[in-house]
């Protein structure tokens, strides 16, 4: 016999991923009758975001249900994360190219909260830039307790995601009632054809973005292929992942740029990638790069004037904008997020021209693209 009466609020204590199952436990906000301790939830029990996107000290509200099978069970059913506002100031952090700002939440949120929670630019679902957060943006969020020195303000948003995407609203073609009129099909055409155009547009950009919430590195590893080629990347190499221990995973030569570039989905990879990253400037400097193929035969490649070691990483793990990392025998090594590569897409994709010198320029200083300040 079960019961699913009550709401409960509460804060996520754990998340655990064992033998392909998802679940977690939250600590309740107040006693729940007949039951001590955590409450236990399953994956398929969140409704309002994706149980990848939850994490420890996330708040939740959920159904209480009481489960009777000769023994006495509290479990937690129906769990809902997130609340809804409008954003209501943002600043600038001057030389820092990162921004925060603050969340009215509205009346009826779970939470009832009044005070203002806070934000920063890397709080947010996906990749945005400060012209995008706007004042009377509204907003879905995710809360966690946060420690400021800003009076009134204790609870910190995250997971955010605009209701209303700050991006060109798209209409929908008015089609004229087929058995009353007669169409003007060229018309029809024409506006579908563009109808069509911006959602493509608009579908890839959200697919590519996928590789915001990847965890797994050779699932991240793909995407990021998938984003290179996407680029206009001709000659691009992929490695093969057999003993591919210590190894680059590709290589590309676009314009008068060389690249070769490993994917990493850690924090902090510099303990451990110290000697590949030597490797991969010895094999750079040489005049002659060898790339072996899917087909397992070897071809060599001449290498062009401007060289180039990437760590690809994902600043939402990482905190971390793409960036130089410094410069050996004038070889950059350097540190690029995905969503820079991102940008770099959006900003080809909406272009009318972007020749393959504009492409290389633009990734020669990928880590300038957050900036607008290329070297």
């Amino acid at each position: 016999m079960t019961a699913s009466n009550l709401i409960g609020i509460g804060k996520i204590e754990n998340i655990f991923k064992e033998n392909g199952k998802s679940f977690g436990f939250i600590t309740p906000n107040s006693p729940i009758d007949n039951h001590t301790g955590n409450v236990r939830f399953d994956s398929l029990d969140v409704r309002d975001i994706t149980f990848t996107e939850l994490s420890k000290g996330d708040f939740v509200k959920f159904e209480i249900e009481s489960r009777e099978n000769g023994q006495s069970l509290v479990v937690a059913r129906n769990v809902y994360a997130t609340i809804s506002g409008t954003i209501i100031f943002v600043r600038n952090n001057s030389g820092q190219q990162t921004f925060w700002g603050r969340i009215q939440c509205d009346e009826n949120n779970f939470l009832k909260i009044t005070n203002h929670v806070i934000f920063f630019d890397n709080n947010f679902s996906q990749t945005v830039t400060l012209e995008e957060v706007k004042p009377n943006s509204k907003v879905t969020f995710v809360v966690q307790n946060y420690q400021s020195t800003i009076n009134n303000i204790d609870k910190k948003a995250k997971s955010i995601k605009f209701i209303e995407p700050n991006e060109k609203k798209i209409d929908v073609p008015d089609i004229p009632d087929i058995v009353d009129t007669v169409l003007d099909t060229n018309k029809i055409e024409e506006t579908l054809s563009v109808f069509n155009t911006e959602i493509l547009k608009i579908n890839l950009i959200n697919l590519l973005k996928k590789t915001e919430t990847v965890r797994d590195h050779a699932e991240f590893e793909d995407l990021v292929f998938v984003l290179l080629r996407l680029l206009g990347i001709h000659k691009l190499y992929q490695y093969k992942r057999t003993n591919a221990a210590g190894r680059a995973d590709g290589f590309f030569i676009v314009g008068n740029l060389s690249v070769i570039y490993d994917c990493t989905l850690r924090q902090d990879f510099s303990d451990y990638k110290g000697d590949q990253i030597k490797n991969y400037i010895h094999q750079i400097s040489k005049d002659i790069f060898t790339v072996t193929k899917r087909d397992n035969i070897q071809y060599d490649i001449k290498i062009t004037e401007h060289r180039q070691v990437w760590i690809i990483t994902n600043n939402i793990i990482t905190k971390r904008r793409s960036r130089t990392l410094r410069n050996f025998n004038s070889i950059w090594i350097k540190e690029v997020s995905v969503q820079s590569l991102i940008r770099l897409f959006v900003k080809r994709l909406n272009s009318a021209t972007f020749e393959e010198e504009t492409l290389a320029d633009e990734l020669r200083m990928i880590d300038r693209i957050d900036r607008g300040n290329p070297r």
